[in-house]
């Protein structure tokens, strides 16, 4: 008796070696899956996006920091955050809170939006090499366009 433990997926197959993640600079658009409230070890405060594309890529960790540990606010951040609520269709952010460490803004859950990312090389401090992600520029969607076009 032969006991078969896989069958051939051709779509599995040609999908070998890549990547389920997004890996490289460029302009995406995105499904936010969450936008979770984040106090940094120093104290710094974000925003942290999980994303994902149509083909099912996605980016996680995506930090727009809103205020400085030193408490006080960093304007780039805050007018990065306000341009994904623009693109996003979104005029205020609440608090949900999920458990007792997680609290996310419920108004970006599922919406669409454009980002521009780019990826920074980075070594960790055991010599491994790594990169992160970074929002340069949010854009509308369905238009492609940023919220000043």
């Amino acid at each position: 008796m032969n006991n078969i433990t896989f069958t051939y997926n051709q779509e599995a197959a040609l999908a070998a070696g890549q990547s389920a993640f997004i890996n490289e600079s460029g302009a995406y658009v995105v499904t936010i899956l969450e936008a979770k409230y984040v106090t940094s070890s120093g104290g710094a405060e974000s925003i942290e996006f999980s994303v994902e594309t149509d083909d099912r890529k996605k980016a996680n960790y995506l930090n727009v920091y809103c205020m400085k540990k030193d408490g006080t606010t960093n304007q780039y951040g805050i007018n990065t955050l306000n341009a994904i609520m623009g693109c996003a269709g979104v005029q205020q952010l609440t608090t949900k809170m999920i458990n007792a460490h997680t609290h996310i803004a419920p108004e970006l859950t599922n919406k669409r939006v454009g980002l521009v990312l780019q990826k920074t090389l980075k070594t960790k401090t055991n010599g491994l090499d790594t990169y992160s992600l970074d929002i340069i520029l949010p854009f509308i969607a369905q238009t492609r366009q940023t919220l000043d076009e």
